[in-house]
C-alpha cells in the first residue's frame, strides 16, 4: 500500500521491522499521519497496545502487570502450527507437547499437583483462557481443551498474556494468569481475502480461509474457516502395568489379547471389547475444523458493537482425564458459540453462550456430556480527572448433563443434569499521580450456588514510570478457582467383579470444598537503554493452598450392611493440607541488531517447595487403610498419611525454561526465522508409579524450528517450515516421543 493511502490503523499494524526498512522521509510521513515524532512512532510500534492487564488500552511498556503481547505477524513468522505452540514466544509460559499438535500449557508452573495422583492433576486448571474476553473453560474437570477453540492463527490479531493472579479482573479460575486471544477486525471497505495452506510429514494438513469486507465506514464483516489434521508417529498407547508390573507401549492388537481380569487392576471395562471404540484411529493425533462469523458496527470511538458466532468439531488423542489404564485416550467435542459485545461511552457489556457436547474419554461410559455455558458481564467507567473507577457485575451459568448418553442411571459421574451459578460484584480503581506514579486496586466478591460463603479476590498494584526508559511495578494479588462438575457432583459406584479387593468403590463429590487459591507478590522492572533494546525482568513469589483431590474417605471390611459381600471403599473429593510455595524470576530482552536482524530471548528460573505432602498413591493409601482396619470400618484422615517435611521440591516443573527467536530478512522478499524453546530436567509423579521414589524422568530438551519464506508476488508467498529438527524426545510423562515435522506452505492474500 502506498504511504499516501495509509490510515492510522494501517500505520499501527506495521511491525518494528517494517519501520526499520523505510527511508527516513517515509518514516516522517508515517509519523505525520499519527501526529507524533519519528522516535515516538518507534515507541508506539515496539510497545503494542494491550487491554488485558488493566482492561483499558495502554502500551505494553506501561502495563502495570507482568504482561506480554505477540502480534499476528510474529506468530505467522515463527511458523507455529497451533495457538498453543505460538505461546512459546511469550515469557513465563511452560509449553510441552504431549502428542503431535496437542500441548500442555502452564503459566510459571505449579503443575502435577497434588503429586502421586491421576494424570488429570497434571492438567492446568488454574489459568483462564479467553477469546475476546469470552471464557473458554472446561468446567467438567477444570482447565482448557485447546483443540476446542474455534479460531486458528489466521483469525488472531494478537495474544495477550497476564502472569499472576487475575481473578479480581476476570473472575474465578484466573489463578496463575490469563491468556486472552484477540481476533482480527476488518480495517477498511475493501474486499480482503486470505488463504493459507501447509502440508507435510505425519500426514499434516493445515488450511485457513478468511473473507472480509467493509460495507461502509461503520459496518463490516469477516467470515473465516480453518482445518487441521495431524498424525502421531506411532500407533501404540502407553499402558500401566503392561508387563506384569512395569508400564509399556502396546499396539491395540497386543492390548486386545489381554483377558486376565486381574490385569491391570485399574480397568473399568473389558479391553477386548472397548479398546477399539476408544481408539478408532490410534495414529490420528488431532483433527479439527472451525468456522467463525464476525459482524462489527463502529459508530465512533465511544460507541461500538460486535457480534461473533462460530462452530467447531474436534477430535484428539491426548492425556486421559479419567482413571484409565492407558495414559492417552481419544476425545471428541462438538460446540457452537455466540458472543455479543457492546460499548456505549463508558458502559461495557458482554454476553455469550456456548453449547454442544463433549465425549471426554471416547468409548468409556459416563464421560459424554451435553454442555451449556452462559457468561455475562457489565462494567461502567467513571472518570474524575486522573481517577478512574470501574464497578462491574457478572453472571455465569455452567450446566452439564450425562444422562442422555448412559445405558442405565448410575453409570455416569453426574447421572443427570448438574449446574452451578456464579454471581459477582467487582470494583476497580486506577489513579495516576504526578503523571508518573500509578495506583491500582481491584476487588471482586463471588457467590457460588454450591457454597454459602462469598469468595474475595483482590489486586493491588503500584507502578512508577521514571521516564520513557524506566518503569517499575509492585503487585500483590490473590485469586481463587471455582467449582468443577466432577468435584462437586460426582455420584457413582464401581463394581470390581473378579478383581482384587476392594470389591466395590463408591465415588462422591462434595459441595463444601474450599477452592484452591493463590497469593502472589511480584516486583517488576522494564528498561529501554537505547532505542533498539528493551528488557523486562520480574521477581515473583506465590503461595498456593486448598488443593483438592480424590482420596479414600473410608474402608469397610464388611459390606453386608450395604448388601455387599466384599470390602468396599468410599472415595470423596476433598481438600488436603498441601501447600505450594514458588519463587522465581523471568527475564526477556529484545534486540534490534540492525535493520534486517531482530533477536528476542526470554527465560524463567523457578523453584517450587511443597509442604504437607501425602507420599502415597490412592492405591497405596487404600492398602494401608485395609491393613489398619482392625474393626469393620476405618475412616481416612489426611494427617495420618501426611509427610511433614517442608523442603520437598516439586520437580514436576522444570527449574529453567525459555525461548530464543531470530528474525533475519536479507532481502525484501526473503525472510528467515529461527526459534527455539528449551526446558531443564523434570520428574513426573503420578498414581501409576510402582515406587514414588522412582518418578518418570523427562530429560532436558532443546527444540529448534526453522521457517524460510519467500514472497513471489505481493499477493503470494511460499515457505518451508521445519519443527523440532533436533530429533524425537518425550516432553510429557507417558506421552509420545515428539520428533521432527517438515511442512511446505503457501499464503495467498489481497
Amino acid at each position: 500500500m502506498e504511504i499516501s493511502e495509509m490510515t492510522k490503523k494501517d500505520v499501527l499494524n506495521l511491525t518494528y521491522d517494517q519501520l526499520l526498512e523505510l527511508p527516513f522521509e517515509d518514516l516522517l510521513k508515517l509519523a505525520e499521519i499519527l501526529g507524533v515524532s519519528p522516535d515516538e512512532l518507534y515507541e508506539i510500534i515496539l510497545n503494542k497496545d494491550l487491554v488485558s492487564a488493566s482492561k483499558k488500552v495502554e502500551s505494553s511498556f506501561e502495563s502495570p502487570l507482568s504482561s506480554s503481547v505477540i502480534s499476528h505477524d510474529e506468530i505467522v513468522e515463527s511458523g507455529a502450527r497451533t495457538i498453543e505452540e505460538a505461546l512459546r514466544l511469550i515469557p513465563g509460559l511452560l509449553i510441552r507437547e504431549k502428542t503431535n499438535g496437542n500441548f500442555d500449557v502452564h503459566i510459571r508452573g505449579n503443575d502435577n499437583l497434588p503429586p502421586y495422583q491421576m494424570l488429570l492433576y497434571s492438567e492446568n486448571s488454574i489459568t483462564l483462557v479467553m477469546i475476546d474476553s469470552r471464557p473458554v473453560y472446561n468446567y467438567a474437570h477444570g482447565g482448557t481443551f485447546w483443540e476446542t477453540l474455534p479460531v486458528d492463527i489466521d483469525d488472531i490479531d494478537r495474544i495477550e498474556v497476564v502472569r499472576g493472579p487475575s481473578s479480581a479482573l476476570y473472575g474465578p479460575n484466573a489463578v496463575s494468569g490469563v491468556v486472552n486471544i484477540i481476533t482480527r477486525g476488518q480495517e477498511d471497505t475493501k474486499l480482503s481475502v486470505h488463504a493459507g495452506l501447509q502440508g507435510g510429514t505425519q500426514n499434516t494438513a493445515i488450511t485457513n480461509l478468511s473473507i472480509g469486507k467493509g460495507i461502509n465506514h461503520k459496518f463490516s464483516f469477516r467470515i473465516t474457516g480453518n482445518f487441521q489434521l495431524m498424525n502421531r508417529n506411532t500407533d501404540k498407547v502407553y499402558v500401566h502395568k503392561a508387563n506384569g508390573g512395569t508400564g509399556g507401549y502396546l499396539s491395540l492388537e497386543e492390548l486386545d489379547t489381554i483377558h486376565d481380569p486381574y490385569y491391570p487392576s485399574y480397568y473399568v471395562f473389558d479391553p477386548a471389547d472397548d479398546v477399539y471404540e476408544m481408539f478408532p484411529d490410534p495414529r490420528k493425533s488431532r483433527q479439527r475444523y472451525g468456522v467463525n462469523t464476525y459482524l462489527m458496527y463502529n459508530v465512533n470511538d465511544d460507541i461500538a458493537f460486535d457480534l461473533k458466532a462460530g462452530y467447531q468439531n474436534s477430535e484428539v488423542i491426548s492425556s486421559t482425564m479419567g482413571d484409565n489404564p492407558m495414559s492417552v485416550v481419544g476425545r471428541i467435542s462438538n460446540t457452537t458459540y455466540i458472543d455479543l459485545n457492546g460499548k456505549v461511552n463508558g458502559l461495557h457489556a458482554q454476553v455469550n453462550l456456548l453449547n454442544g457436547w463433549q465425549d471426554i474419554i471416547l468409548g468409556d461410559t459416563g464421560f459424554k456430556v451435553d454442555i451449556i455455558n452462559l457468561n455475562s458481564n457489565l462494567e461502567y467507567d467513571i472518570f474524575l480527572g486522573n481517577f478512574n473507577l470501574r464497578p462491574g457485575f457478572s453472571y455465569q451459568l455452567a450446566s452439564y448433563d450425562d444422562l442422555p448418553y448412559l445405558r442405565r442411571e448410575g453409570q455416569g459421574f453426574l447421572n443427570g443434569k448438574r449446574s452451578f451459578i456464579t454471581t459477582a460484584l467487582s470494583l476497580r480503581a486506577d489513579y495516576l499521580a504526578f503523571e508518573k506514579l500509578r495506583f491500582i486496586g481491584a476487588i471482586r466478591g463471588e457467590k457460588f450456588s454450591t457454597h454459602e460463603n462469598i469468595y474475595i479476590s483482590y489486586q493491588m498494584v503500584t507502578s512508577y514510570t521514571l521516564n520513557s526508559r524506566h518503569n517499575f511495578r509492585f503487585v500483590h494479588s490473590r485469586a481463587n478457582r471455582g467449582p468443577f462438575m466432577v468435584d462437586t457432583y460426582a455420584d457413582y459406584y464401581w463394581f470390581r467383579d473378579e478383581r482384587p479387593d476392594p470389591g466395590y468403590i463408591l465415588f462422591n463429590g462434595q459441595k463444601n470444598l474450599n477452592f484452591l487459591s493463590m497469593c502472589m507478590m511480584e516486583l517488576g522492572y522494564r528498561i529501554k537503554p537505547i532505542k533498539k533494546i528493551q528488557a523486562d525482568v520480574e521477581l515473583f513469589f506465590s503461595k498456593t493452598r486448598d488443593f483438592g483431590a480424590l482420596y479414600p474417605d473410608s474402608v469397610n471390611l464388611n459390606g453386608a450392611q450395604f448388601g455387599l459381600d466384599r470390602p468396599w471403599v468410599r472415595m470423596t473429593y476433598k481438600n488436603i493440607d498441601l501447600e505450594s510455595q514458588q519463587y522465581g524470576i523471568t527475564g526477556s530482552v529484545s534486540f534490534i541488531i540492525r535493520e534486517d536482524l531482530v533477536i528476542k530471548v526470554h527465560g524463567t528460573y523457578q523453584q517450587t517447595y511443597l509442604k504437607n505432602v501425602i507420599p502415597y498413591t490412592q492405591a497405596q493409601t487404600i492398602i494401608l487403610m485395609l491393613e489398619e482396619a482392625g474393626s469393620d470400618t476405618v475412616t481416612y484422615s489426611s494427617t495420618n498419611f501426611t509427610e511433614d517435611r517442608e523442603d520437598i521440591v516439586n520437580r514436576a516443573t522444570p527449574s529453567i525454561f525459555g525461548s530464543l527467536s531470530v528474525q533475519y530478512k536479507p532481502t525484501e522478499k526473503l525472510s528467515i526465522n529461527v526459534n527455539g524453546y528449551f526446558y531443564s530436567k523434570q520428574e513426573f509423579s503420578s498414581k501409576y508409579l510402582q515406587n514414588i521414589n522412582d518418578p518418570v524422568i523427562i530429560e532436558p530438551k532443546a527444540i529448534v524450528n526453522l521457517k524460510i519464506g519467500y514472497s513471489l508476488f505481493d499477493f503470494l508467498d511460499i515457505n518451508i517450515n521445519t519443527r523440532n529438527i533436533l530429533g524425537a524426545k518425550q516432553e510429557f510423562g507417558y506421552m509420545d516421543d515428539i520428533g521432527a515435522i517438515i511442512l511446505i506452505g503457501m499464503n495467498f492474500g489481497f
